[in-house]
C-alpha cells in the first residue's frame, strides 16, 4: 500500500535533496558558490494546479516573507549551509 504524500511535502523533500546534491557537487569540484534560482520555495509553495509565476502567488510569497514565514526547504538549505560552509 503506497502512502499519499501531499504535494508541498514532496516538493519540500525533493527541493531539499536537490540543494544538498548541488552543495555536494560544489564541494567536490571546489566551486566557490551555489545559489538557488527559485527562492519563492523558501517562503511559500504554490498550491496544486496553481500558477507559480502568477501575481496571486507572488503576492502570497511577499506576504509570507513579510510575516517571517519559511518553508522546510529554507530550513534544510540553512542546515546545509551550516554543515558544509558557505555556499
Amino acid at each position: 500500500m503506497s502512502k499519499h504524500i501531499p504535494p508541498q511535502a514532496a516538493g519540500n523533500a525533493l527541493d531539499a535533496k536537490w540543494l544538498e546534491t548541488m552543495a555536494f557537487y560544489a564541494g567536490t569540484w571546489g566551486l566557490e558558490a551555489v545559489t538557488p534560482f527559485w527562492t519563492q520555495n523558501f517562503f511559500k509553495y504554490v498550491k496544486k494546479d496553481g500558477d507559480a509565476l502568477g501575481p496571486k502567488h507572488n503576492r502570497q510569497v511577499i506576504e509570507a516573507i513579510n510575516k517571517g514565514k519559511r518553508t522546510k526547504t529554507f530550513e534544510a538549505f540553512k542546515t546545509i549551509i551550516q554543515q558544509k560552509g558557505k555556499i
